[in-house]
Protein backbone atom coordinates (compact mmCIF):
# COMPACT_ATOMS: atom_id res chain seq x y z
CA UNK A 1 0.00 0.00 0.00
CA UNK A 2 1.47 3.17 -1.07
CA UNK A 3 2.09 5.88 1.84
CA UNK A 4 0.47 9.09 1.00
CA UNK A 5 2.55 12.77 2.10
CA UNK A 6 0.57 15.67 1.03
CA UNK A 7 1.81 19.45 0.42
CA UNK A 8 -0.30 22.59 0.43
CA UNK A 9 1.51 26.29 0.63
CA UNK A 10 1.11 28.37 3.15
CA UNK A 11 -0.32 31.58 0.80
CA UNK A 12 -2.51 30.79 -2.36
CA UNK A 13 -0.37 31.30 -5.83
CA UNK A 14 -1.64 33.48 -8.46
CA UNK A 15 0.61 32.92 -11.18
CA UNK A 16 1.72 29.77 -12.67
CA UNK A 17 4.91 28.56 -10.80
CA UNK A 18 7.55 25.37 -10.41
CA UNK A 19 7.33 24.58 -7.00
CA UNK A 20 10.20 22.78 -5.64
CA UNK A 21 10.27 20.18 -3.05
CA UNK A 22 12.92 17.71 -1.46
CA UNK A 23 11.62 14.50 0.22
CA UNK A 24 13.52 12.16 2.43
CA UNK A 25 12.15 8.92 3.91
CA UNK A 26 13.47 6.74 6.42
CA UNK A 27 12.26 3.46 5.06
CA UNK A 28 11.96 1.65 2.03
CA UNK A 29 8.55 1.54 0.02
CA UNK A 30 6.42 3.23 -2.21
CA UNK A 31 4.95 7.15 -1.71
CA UNK A 32 2.86 9.28 -3.45
CA UNK A 33 3.50 13.17 -3.40
CA UNK A 34 -0.05 15.21 -4.05
CA UNK A 35 0.04 19.35 -4.16
CA UNK A 36 -2.97 20.94 -4.41
CA UNK A 37 -3.20 24.51 -5.43
CA UNK A 38 -6.38 26.87 -6.04
CA UNK A 39 -8.69 23.68 -6.26
CA UNK A 40 -6.02 21.96 -8.62
CA UNK A 41 -3.63 19.17 -7.71
CA UNK A 42 -0.60 17.34 -9.21
CA UNK A 43 0.78 13.90 -7.81
CA UNK A 44 3.78 12.01 -7.80
CA UNK A 45 4.70 8.23 -6.99
CA UNK A 46 8.11 7.64 -5.13
CA UNK A 47 9.55 4.36 -4.97
CA UNK A 48 12.66 4.59 -2.22
CA UNK A 49 14.28 1.29 -3.04
CA UNK A 50 16.68 2.08 0.22
CA UNK A 51 17.19 4.35 3.21
CA UNK A 52 16.82 7.85 4.51
CA UNK A 53 17.72 10.46 6.74
CA UNK A 54 14.21 10.54 8.40
CA UNK A 55 10.59 11.67 7.41
CA UNK A 56 10.41 15.01 5.91
CA UNK A 57 9.84 17.37 2.98
CA UNK A 58 11.57 20.47 2.52
CA UNK A 59 9.96 23.02 0.11
CA UNK A 60 12.48 24.90 -1.51
CA UNK A 61 11.00 27.76 -3.57
CA UNK A 62 9.32 28.50 -6.41
CA UNK A 63 10.22 29.43 -9.98
CA UNK A 64 8.09 32.07 -11.29
CA UNK A 65 6.73 31.37 -15.03
CA UNK A 66 5.54 34.70 -17.17
CA UNK A 67 1.65 34.11 -18.79
CA UNK A 68 1.64 36.23 -21.79
CA UNK A 69 4.96 38.02 -20.91
CA UNK A 70 3.77 39.39 -17.88
CA UNK A 71 4.60 38.39 -14.81
CA UNK A 72 2.08 40.52 -12.66
CA UNK A 73 -1.83 39.23 -12.80
CA UNK A 74 -4.76 41.86 -11.92
CA UNK A 75 -2.35 44.32 -10.98
CA UNK A 76 -1.55 42.32 -7.55
CA UNK A 77 1.75 41.10 -6.36
CA UNK A 78 2.18 37.75 -5.79
CA UNK A 79 2.77 36.38 -2.35
CA UNK A 80 5.81 33.89 -2.02
CA UNK A 81 5.30 31.04 -0.16
CA UNK A 82 7.09 29.27 2.49
CA UNK A 83 11.18 29.75 2.02
CA UNK A 84 13.45 26.51 1.98
CA UNK A 85 12.32 24.65 5.28
CA UNK A 86 12.08 21.22 6.77
CA UNK A 87 8.64 22.68 8.31
CA UNK A 88 6.49 24.17 4.92
CA UNK A 89 3.83 23.89 7.08
CA UNK A 90 3.02 25.69 9.84
CA UNK A 91 0.18 25.50 12.80
CA UNK A 92 -3.10 26.78 11.30
CA UNK A 93 -2.64 25.86 7.62
CA UNK A 94 -5.54 24.47 6.06
CA UNK A 95 -4.48 20.80 5.32
CA UNK A 96 -6.32 18.29 3.20
CA UNK A 97 -4.90 14.44 3.44
CA UNK A 98 -6.28 11.81 0.88
CA UNK A 99 -4.74 8.36 0.78
CA UNK A 100 -3.98 5.69 -2.52
CA UNK A 101 -3.79 2.31 -2.29
CA UNK A 102 -4.47 -0.85 -4.02
CA UNK A 103 -7.68 -3.18 -3.40
CA UNK A 104 -8.60 -6.19 -4.72
CA UNK A 105 -6.39 -5.41 -7.53
CA UNK A 106 -7.70 -1.88 -8.18
CA UNK A 107 -6.56 1.40 -7.76
CA UNK A 108 -7.97 3.37 -5.07
CA UNK A 109 -8.34 6.66 -3.55
CA UNK A 110 -9.61 7.19 0.05
CA UNK A 111 -12.05 9.46 1.54
CA UNK A 112 -10.42 13.22 2.07
CA UNK A 113 -9.98 15.02 5.64
CA UNK A 114 -9.58 18.75 5.25
CA UNK A 115 -8.46 20.51 8.46
CA UNK A 116 -6.17 23.22 10.00
CA UNK A 117 -2.68 21.89 11.31
CA UNK A 118 -2.28 20.88 14.65
CA UNK A 119 0.43 19.84 16.81
CA UNK A 120 1.16 15.81 16.28
CA UNK A 121 -1.81 14.16 14.47
CA UNK A 122 -3.04 10.83 13.36
CA UNK A 123 -5.41 10.29 10.36
CA UNK A 124 -7.28 7.35 9.63
CA UNK A 125 -8.52 7.10 5.65
CA UNK A 126 -11.39 5.42 5.07
CA UNK A 127 -11.60 3.79 1.53
CA UNK A 128 -15.19 3.06 0.15
CA UNK A 129 -13.96 -0.01 -1.28
CA UNK A 130 -13.63 -2.83 1.48
CA UNK A 131 -10.83 -5.24 1.16
CA UNK A 132 -12.17 -8.81 -0.26
CA UNK A 133 -10.08 -12.05 1.60
CA UNK A 134 -10.84 -15.54 0.77
CA UNK A 135 -13.54 -17.55 2.46
CA UNK A 136 -13.03 -19.39 6.21
CA UNK A 137 -14.14 -22.57 5.75
CA UNK A 138 -13.80 -26.03 8.12
CA UNK A 139 -14.51 -29.32 7.73
CA UNK A 140 -17.20 -31.26 9.71
CA UNK A 141 -16.00 -34.59 10.93
CA UNK A 142 -16.95 -37.60 8.63
CA UNK A 143 -19.59 -39.92 10.09
CA UNK A 144 -21.81 -42.73 8.36
CA UNK A 145 -18.75 -44.28 7.07
CA UNK A 146 -19.47 -48.15 5.70
CA UNK A 147 -18.27 -50.06 3.05
CA UNK A 148 -18.52 -47.74 0.16
CA UNK A 149 -20.60 -44.45 1.53
CA UNK A 150 -19.43 -41.48 3.63
CA UNK A 151 -21.21 -38.40 5.55
CA UNK A 152 -18.97 -35.40 4.24
CA UNK A 153 -19.73 -31.74 4.89
CA UNK A 154 -18.31 -28.53 6.14
CA UNK A 155 -18.86 -24.79 7.28
CA UNK A 156 -18.59 -21.51 5.18
CA UNK A 157 -17.88 -19.23 8.50
CA UNK A 158 -17.15 -16.20 6.61
CA UNK A 159 -16.90 -15.40 2.98
CA UNK A 160 -14.08 -12.51 2.83
CA UNK A 161 -16.68 -9.64 2.15
CA UNK A 162 -17.90 -11.01 -1.51
CA UNK A 163 -19.76 -14.08 -2.42
CA UNK A 164 -18.93 -17.51 -2.05
CA UNK A 165 -20.03 -18.79 -5.14
CA UNK A 166 -18.95 -22.29 -5.03
CA UNK A 167 -18.24 -24.85 -2.23
CA UNK A 168 -17.90 -28.62 -1.20
CA UNK A 169 -15.96 -31.13 -0.32
CA UNK A 170 -12.54 -32.59 -1.80
CA UNK A 171 -11.23 -35.71 -1.12
CA UNK A 172 -8.08 -37.94 -2.29
CA UNK A 173 -5.90 -41.12 -1.40
CA UNK A 174 -3.09 -38.89 -0.26
CA UNK A 175 -3.30 -36.16 1.27
CA UNK A 176 -4.29 -32.27 1.25
CA UNK A 177 -7.28 -32.49 -1.20
CA UNK A 178 -7.79 -29.89 -3.92
CA UNK A 179 -10.22 -28.60 -6.21
CA UNK A 180 -8.14 -30.77 -8.75
CA UNK A 181 -8.99 -33.93 -6.56
CA UNK A 182 -12.20 -35.90 -6.39
CA UNK A 183 -15.05 -33.35 -5.51
CA UNK A 184 -18.42 -32.48 -4.55
CA UNK A 185 -20.24 -29.54 -4.97
CA UNK A 186 -22.41 -28.65 -2.19
CA UNK A 187 -24.19 -25.18 -3.16
CA UNK A 188 -22.88 -21.78 -2.06
CA UNK A 189 -22.87 -18.91 0.19
CA UNK A 190 -21.97 -18.96 4.00
CA UNK A 191 -23.68 -21.53 6.84
CA UNK A 192 -23.32 -25.23 6.97
CA UNK A 193 -23.38 -27.79 4.33
CA UNK A 194 -23.65 -31.87 4.28
CA UNK A 195 -23.68 -34.34 1.72
CA UNK A 196 -22.76 -38.42 0.72
CA UNK A 197 -20.11 -39.53 -0.32
CA UNK A 198 -20.81 -42.57 -2.70
CA UNK A 199 -18.49 -45.42 -4.78
CA UNK A 200 -15.79 -45.32 -2.29
CA UNK A 201 -13.61 -48.46 -2.11
CA UNK A 202 -13.92 -50.87 1.19
CA UNK A 203 -10.68 -50.85 3.28
CA UNK A 204 -9.45 -47.70 2.15
CA UNK A 205 -8.11 -44.85 3.52
CA UNK A 206 -9.26 -41.12 2.21
CA UNK A 207 -8.40 -37.48 3.00
CA UNK A 208 -11.01 -35.02 3.25
CA UNK A 209 -11.16 -31.45 2.71
CA UNK A 210 -14.42 -28.42 2.48
CA UNK A 211 -13.06 -25.54 0.36
CA UNK A 212 -15.28 -22.28 -0.69
CA UNK A 213 -14.38 -20.05 -3.30
CA UNK A 214 -15.37 -16.38 -4.01
CA UNK A 215 -13.85 -14.03 -6.69
CA UNK A 216 -10.32 -14.02 -4.40
CA UNK A 217 -9.84 -18.04 -4.88
CA UNK A 218 -10.19 -21.05 -2.83
CA UNK A 219 -9.66 -21.59 0.38
CA UNK A 220 -9.49 -25.31 1.97
CA UNK A 221 -10.51 -26.19 5.67
CA UNK A 222 -8.74 -28.62 7.82
CA UNK A 223 -8.19 -32.02 6.91
CA UNK A 224 -10.12 -35.07 8.27
CA UNK A 225 -8.71 -38.43 7.61
CA UNK A 226 -11.23 -42.20 7.84
CA UNK A 227 -11.30 -45.06 6.39
CA UNK A 228 -14.05 -47.23 5.22
CA UNK A 229 -15.32 -50.39 6.62
CA UNK A 230 -13.94 -53.91 5.37
CA UNK A 231 -14.71 -56.08 2.83
CA UNK A 232 -17.31 -58.38 4.51
CA UNK A 233 -15.59 -61.54 5.50
CA UNK A 234 -12.59 -59.50 5.83
CA UNK A 235 -10.86 -58.78 9.77
CA UNK A 236 -12.31 -55.60 11.56
CA UNK A 237 -10.37 -52.60 10.87
CA UNK A 238 -7.72 -52.28 13.49
CA UNK A 239 -8.86 -55.14 14.81
CA UNK A 240 -8.26 -58.27 13.47
CA UNK A 241 -7.35 -60.59 16.57
CA UNK A 242 -8.28 -59.64 19.98
CA UNK A 243 -7.39 -61.64 23.56
CA UNK A 244 -9.56 -62.06 26.29
CA UNK A 245 -8.30 -62.00 29.70
CA UNK A 246 -7.39 -66.09 29.65
CA UNK A 247 -4.96 -65.18 26.47
CA UNK A 248 -7.70 -66.88 24.18
CA UNK A 249 -7.30 -65.15 20.76
CA UNK A 250 -9.93 -65.09 18.85
CA UNK A 251 -10.31 -64.01 14.99
CA UNK A 252 -12.78 -61.18 13.94
CA UNK A 253 -14.99 -60.37 11.11
CA UNK A 254 -16.61 -57.44 9.45
CA UNK A 255 -20.39 -58.31 8.48
CA UNK A 256 -21.94 -55.15 7.11
CA UNK A 257 -21.43 -52.24 9.52
CA UNK A 258 -20.92 -55.01 12.49
CA UNK A 259 -17.60 -56.27 13.70
CA UNK A 260 -17.78 -59.62 15.34
CA UNK A 261 -15.88 -62.59 16.77
CA UNK A 262 -15.18 -65.15 13.95
CA UNK A 263 -15.21 -67.95 16.66
CA UNK A 264 -17.36 -69.16 19.57
CA UNK A 265 -16.44 -67.74 22.90
CA UNK A 266 -14.13 -69.67 25.31
CA UNK A 267 -13.32 -68.28 28.36
CA UNK A 268 -14.08 -69.67 31.91
CA UNK A 269 -13.66 -66.60 33.25
CA UNK A 270 -14.90 -62.53 33.25
CA UNK A 271 -12.81 -59.35 32.06
CA UNK A 272 -12.30 -58.98 35.52
CA UNK A 273 -10.85 -62.22 36.60
CA UNK A 274 -13.55 -63.84 38.48
CA UNK A 275 -13.94 -67.53 37.07
CA UNK A 276 -16.96 -69.09 36.07
CA UNK A 277 -17.77 -72.59 37.86
CA UNK A 278 -17.66 -75.75 35.26
CA UNK A 279 -21.45 -77.15 35.09
CA UNK A 280 -22.14 -80.46 35.96
CA UNK A 281 -25.99 -79.76 35.63
CA UNK A 282 -28.48 -76.78 34.59
CA UNK A 283 -29.31 -74.03 36.76
CA UNK A 284 -31.20 -70.48 36.25
CA UNK A 285 -29.27 -68.73 39.30
CA UNK A 286 -25.77 -70.32 39.10
CA UNK A 287 -23.53 -69.31 36.08
CA UNK A 288 -22.28 -72.16 34.62
CA UNK A 289 -19.92 -73.14 31.24
CA UNK A 290 -20.28 -76.16 29.45
CA UNK A 291 -18.16 -78.33 26.96
CA UNK A 292 -19.81 -78.92 23.73
CA UNK A 293 -21.06 -82.30 23.79
CA UNK A 294 -19.33 -82.60 27.07
CA UNK A 295 -16.04 -83.43 24.93
CA UNK A 296 -13.06 -80.81 26.42
CA UNK A 297 -11.10 -81.59 22.85
CA UNK A 298 -13.99 -79.43 21.16
CA UNK A 299 -13.37 -76.32 23.45
CA UNK A 300 -10.53 -74.88 20.64
CA UNK A 301 -12.83 -75.28 17.69
CA UNK A 302 -16.12 -74.97 19.04
CA UNK A 303 -15.56 -72.72 21.89
CA UNK A 304 -17.69 -73.26 25.45
CA UNK A 305 -21.70 -73.30 25.98
CA UNK A 306 -23.12 -70.74 28.56
CA UNK A 307 -25.95 -70.46 30.54
CA UNK A 308 -27.96 -66.62 30.23
CA UNK A 309 -26.95 -65.90 33.75
CA UNK A 310 -22.98 -66.45 32.91
CA UNK A 311 -23.47 -64.76 29.56
CA UNK A 312 -24.80 -61.72 31.19
CA UNK A 313 -22.80 -61.28 34.65
CA UNK A 314 -24.00 -58.44 36.82
CA UNK A 315 -25.91 -56.64 33.67
CA UNK A 316 -29.86 -56.40 33.47
CA UNK A 317 -31.62 -57.02 30.04
CA UNK A 318 -30.72 -54.79 26.90
CA UNK A 319 -32.74 -54.85 23.26
CA UNK A 320 -30.84 -51.44 22.47
CA UNK A 321 -28.24 -51.16 19.76
CA UNK A 322 -25.73 -51.88 21.09
CA UNK A 323 -26.83 -53.79 23.91
CA UNK A 324 -24.25 -52.19 25.95
CA UNK A 325 -24.08 -55.58 28.19
CA UNK A 326 -20.10 -56.54 28.24
CA UNK A 327 -21.47 -59.78 30.59
CA UNK A 328 -19.02 -62.45 29.51
CA UNK A 329 -16.87 -60.61 26.73
CA UNK A 330 -14.03 -58.79 26.83
CA UNK A 331 -13.21 -55.10 27.51
CA UNK A 332 -14.50 -53.03 24.16
CA UNK A 333 -16.77 -55.87 23.11
CA UNK A 334 -20.26 -56.50 24.63
CA UNK A 335 -23.11 -59.13 24.31
CA UNK A 336 -25.52 -58.60 20.98
CA UNK A 337 -28.97 -57.46 21.72
CA UNK A 338 -31.56 -59.09 20.02
CA UNK A 339 -31.79 -55.96 17.95
CA UNK A 340 -28.40 -56.49 16.71
CA UNK A 341 -28.87 -59.98 15.46
CA UNK A 342 -31.61 -58.36 14.17
CA UNK A 343 -29.31 -55.97 12.14
CA UNK A 344 -26.94 -58.73 10.80
CA UNK A 345 -29.61 -60.83 9.70
CA UNK A 346 -31.24 -58.09 7.95
CA UNK A 347 -28.29 -57.19 6.18
CA UNK A 348 -27.33 -60.30 5.00
CA UNK A 349 -30.87 -60.48 3.79
CA UNK A 350 -30.90 -57.81 2.05
CA UNK A 351 -27.36 -58.69 -0.26
CA UNK A 352 -28.21 -60.88 -3.48
CA UNK A 353 -24.84 -62.59 -2.78
CA UNK A 354 -26.17 -64.13 -0.10
CA UNK A 355 -28.98 -65.48 -0.46
CA UNK A 356 -29.50 -68.95 -1.95
CA UNK A 357 -32.15 -69.02 -5.15
CA UNK A 358 -33.39 -65.87 -4.66
CA UNK A 359 -34.95 -65.90 -1.53
CA UNK A 360 -34.12 -63.52 1.02
CA UNK A 361 -34.97 -65.97 3.82
CA UNK A 362 -32.28 -68.78 2.89
CA UNK A 363 -29.08 -66.95 4.41
CA UNK A 364 -27.98 -70.38 6.42
CA UNK A 365 -25.43 -70.87 4.58
CA UNK A 366 -23.81 -67.93 3.88
CA UNK A 367 -23.20 -67.36 7.82
CA UNK A 368 -23.02 -71.26 8.27
CA UNK A 369 -19.24 -72.53 8.63
CA UNK A 370 -18.39 -74.92 5.49
CA UNK A 371 -16.87 -77.55 8.16
CA UNK A 372 -17.98 -79.63 10.92
CA UNK A 373 -22.02 -79.73 10.12
CA UNK A 374 -23.49 -83.20 9.31
CA UNK A 375 -24.85 -83.32 5.65
CA UNK A 376 -27.98 -82.90 4.01
CA UNK A 377 -29.54 -82.66 0.62
CA UNK A 378 -32.53 -80.32 0.82
CA UNK A 379 -32.38 -77.52 -1.02
CA UNK A 380 -29.90 -74.35 -0.19
CA UNK A 381 -29.35 -76.17 3.69
CA UNK A 382 -26.71 -75.71 5.42
CA UNK A 383 -25.76 -79.60 4.94
CA UNK A 384 -25.90 -79.57 1.15
CA UNK A 385 -22.41 -78.57 -0.11
CA UNK A 386 -20.67 -77.28 2.34
CA UNK A 387 -17.80 -75.70 0.15
CA UNK A 388 -20.63 -73.41 -0.45
CA UNK A 389 -21.00 -72.30 2.94
CA UNK A 390 -19.81 -68.80 4.46
CA UNK A 391 -20.10 -66.27 1.92
CA UNK A 392 -20.26 -63.94 5.00
CA UNK A 393 -17.01 -65.48 6.99
CA UNK A 394 -19.26 -65.42 9.98
CA UNK A 395 -18.44 -69.17 9.99
CA UNK A 396 -21.13 -70.41 12.39
CA UNK A 397 -20.08 -74.10 13.77
CA UNK A 398 -22.75 -76.53 15.40
CA UNK A 399 -21.87 -76.83 18.85
CA UNK A 400 -24.81 -78.16 19.94
CA UNK A 401 -26.37 -77.13 22.96
CA UNK A 402 -26.95 -78.34 27.26
CA UNK A 403 -30.07 -78.46 28.14
CA UNK A 404 -30.18 -80.96 31.00
CA UNK A 405 -28.37 -83.32 28.74
CA UNK A 406 -25.82 -82.45 25.91
CA UNK A 407 -27.73 -82.57 22.33
CA UNK A 408 -27.24 -81.68 18.58
CA UNK A 409 -23.52 -81.54 18.36
CA UNK A 410 -22.67 -81.23 14.67
CA UNK A 411 -26.36 -80.61 13.45
CA UNK A 412 -27.67 -77.73 15.76
CA UNK A 413 -26.03 -74.15 16.71
CA UNK A 414 -27.92 -71.19 18.87
CA UNK A 415 -26.53 -68.20 20.30
CA UNK A 416 -27.41 -65.96 23.46
CA UNK A 417 -28.59 -62.32 22.83
CA UNK A 418 -28.90 -59.86 25.81
CA UNK A 419 -32.51 -59.49 25.40
CA UNK A 420 -35.24 -61.16 28.10
CA UNK A 421 -38.13 -62.53 27.22
CA UNK A 422 -39.72 -62.61 30.88
CA UNK A 423 -37.81 -64.22 34.12
CA UNK A 424 -37.23 -67.40 32.43
CA UNK A 425 -36.52 -66.71 29.07
CA UNK A 426 -34.23 -65.06 26.36
CA UNK A 427 -33.94 -64.20 22.71
CA UNK A 428 -31.70 -66.86 20.68
CA UNK A 429 -30.85 -67.23 17.33
CA UNK A 430 -30.35 -70.83 15.58
CA UNK A 431 -29.73 -73.08 12.83
CA UNK A 432 -30.08 -76.45 11.83
CA UNK A 433 -28.03 -78.49 9.32
CA UNK A 434 -30.92 -79.35 7.64
CA UNK A 435 -32.67 -76.15 7.22
CA UNK A 436 -31.93 -72.87 4.91
CA UNK A 437 -33.12 -70.26 7.63
CA UNK A 438 -31.47 -68.34 10.72
CA UNK A 439 -34.28 -68.67 13.34
CA UNK A 440 -35.17 -66.28 16.35
CA UNK A 441 -36.28 -68.10 19.24
CA UNK A 442 -36.64 -68.18 22.90
CA UNK A 443 -33.80 -70.10 25.04
CA UNK A 444 -35.08 -71.19 28.54
CA UNK A 445 -32.51 -69.14 30.47
CA UNK A 446 -31.07 -72.23 32.14
CA UNK A 447 -30.18 -73.82 29.08
CA UNK A 448 -26.37 -73.45 27.31
CA UNK A 449 -25.91 -72.15 23.79
CA UNK A 450 -22.90 -70.66 22.26
CA UNK A 451 -21.86 -66.77 22.63
CA UNK A 452 -20.46 -64.24 20.00
CA UNK A 453 -19.24 -60.79 21.07
CA UNK A 454 -19.89 -57.47 19.07
CA UNK A 455 -17.17 -54.50 19.21
CA UNK A 456 -18.15 -51.75 21.30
Amino acid sequence: MAQTVEAHGHAPLRFPSTHNFHITVANAGTYVLTARQNGKSSSIKMVNNGGGNGNRIEYTGTVAATRHGTSLQNGKTAKSPKLATTYPFKFGDLMEYVGYATINDNAEESQRITQQQGAAQTFMLQFDVAQTYLPTVTTSPVSGVTQTVAIVGGKVVADGYTPVIDRGVCWNNTGAPTITDNCLHIGNGIGAFTDTLTGLLPGTTYYVRAYATNNVGTAYGNEVIFTTLPKDGNPCLGVAIITDVENNKYNTVQVGLQCWMKENLRTTKYADGTSIPHGSTYSYDDPYWYYPNNDSTNKPTYGLLYNWVSVMGKSFSSDSNPSGVQGICPNGWHVPSDAEWTQLTDYVSSQNQYVCVNTSTYIAKALAANTGWNTDNGVCVVGNDLTANNTTGFGVLPAGYFFAAYSYFGTYAEFWSSTATDNTGAYCIYMYHNCAYVKRTVGTTFGAYSVRCLKD
